[in-house]
C-alpha cells in the first residue's frame, strides 16, 4: 500500500469524525485538508462501505484534499478501499462466515433473534423499525430497535439505554447463551450508539493495523475507548507509544488535530 511520508491518521467515524449517523462537517474538513498535506488520512468504522460513503462523501468530493491520501477501512478494517482516480476500490475483503463456519454462524444468528424476539415482547416502550440484524461480511451487527430508525427513535433508545444498560444486557447474555454453546471464537462489542458488534476473535479495530506494516507512525482517535466499546483494542494497542486519543466529538477531534498532531508531525520533519 502506497505511503505518505510513512504517516498516516486513524479516525473512527460515528461519534469521531461525523456526528453520529450524520454527515461530516465543514470546518472537520478543512481540519482534515491541512493534515493530508504531512499524512495519509484512514477512516477506521465498525459501519459499512455505504454508510462511510452516505456520511463522509463530501471529504472527498470538497476539491480541497486529495481522495488519494484517504484510505477507507469499513468493518473495522476488514474491507479496505483506496482512490482508483476516479471512484473507490475494493481492495481487500474478509468474510466472518466463512472464519466462523456456517454451523457456528448460525448458532450466533438464532441466538440474536432469540433475544431480540424476548426484548421486542416484553419492552413494549423500546422503539422498532427494521433490519435488526445487518451482515456486513466480516462482521454483525446488531441494532435490537432496527436501523432503519429515525432521529426520534434513536434519541428515545439513547435515554433507555442510559437508564437501563439495555445493550449492556443483552451482550452478557448473548455472550452466556454462546458459552453454553461452548462457542468461543466471537467477540463483541458495543457498536455507535444503538447496536452491538459482533466479530470473529481479533476482529476489532486493530485488523486495519494489518495492512499498514510498512507506516511508522499511526495514530489513532475514537469516541469509545472504554472497555467494551469498539474503539477500545485499538485506542489501547497505541497508547503505549502516546498516538491514540479518546475524544469527544468532531469538535474534539479538530482542537486534538490542529494543537497536537499536525505540531507533533511537523516537529518530527523538523527535526530530521
Amino acid at each position: 500500500m502506497h505511503m505518505h511520508n510513512s504517516k498516516i491518521v486513524l479516525f473512527d467515524m460515528d461519534g469521531t469524525l461525523t456526528p453520529p449517523r450524520k454527515s461530516i462537517e465543514k470546518n472537520i474538513i478543512e481540519v482534515l485538508s491541512k493534515l493530508s498535506k504531512h499524512t495519509k488520512i484512514g477512516v477506521v468504522t465498525g459501519s459499512g462501505y455505504d454508510y462511510v460513503v452516505e456520511q463522509c462523501s463530501d471529504l472527498w468530493s470538497s476539491s480541497i484534499i486529495d481522495p488519494s491520501n484517504i484510505i477507507l477501512f469499513p468493518c473495522n478494517g476488514t474491507q479496505v478501499y483506496t482512490w482508483s482516480g476516479s471512484t473507490w476500490k475494493e481492495i481487500f475483503r474478509a468474510n466472518m462466515k466463512e472464519e466462523l463456519g456456517e454451523l457456528t454462524y448460525k448458532k450466533l444468528v438464532r441466538a440474536i433473534l432469540d433475544l431480540q424476539s424476548r426484548i421486542a415482547n416484553t419492552d413494549f416502550e423500546l422503539p422498532l423499525t427494521g433490519t435488526f440484524l445487518q451482515y456486513r461480511d466480516s462482521l454483525l451487527n446488531w441494532c435490537m430497535i432496527g436501523r432503519n430508525f429515525s432521529d426520534q427513535d434513536r434519541d428515545k433508545f439513547i435515554t433507555m439505554d442510559k437508564d437501563s444498560r439495555i445493550r449492556k444486557d443483552l451482550l452478557q447474555k448473548l455472550r452466556r447463551r454462546l458459552g453454553r454453546e461452548k462457542i468461543r471464537s466471537i467477540t463483541m462489542a458495543l457498536g455507535g450508539q444503538c447496536s452491538i458488534d459482533i466479530y470473529p476473535n481479533g476482529w476489532d479495530k486493530t485488523y486495519a493495523l494489518k495492512h499498514l506494516g510498512g507506516y511508522k507512525d499511526i495514530w489513532f482517535m475514537g469516541d469509545r475507548c472504554q472497555q467494551g466499546g469498539n474503539d477500545y483494542t485499538l485506542y489501547e494497542m497505541l497508547r503505549p507509544f502516546g498516538t491514540s486519543y479518546e475524544v469527544e466529538g468532531p469538535e474534539d477531534t479538530i482542537q486534538v488535530i490542529e494543537k497536537l498532531i499536525i505540531p507533533s508531525i511537523i516537529g518530527d520533519k523538523n527535526g530530521t
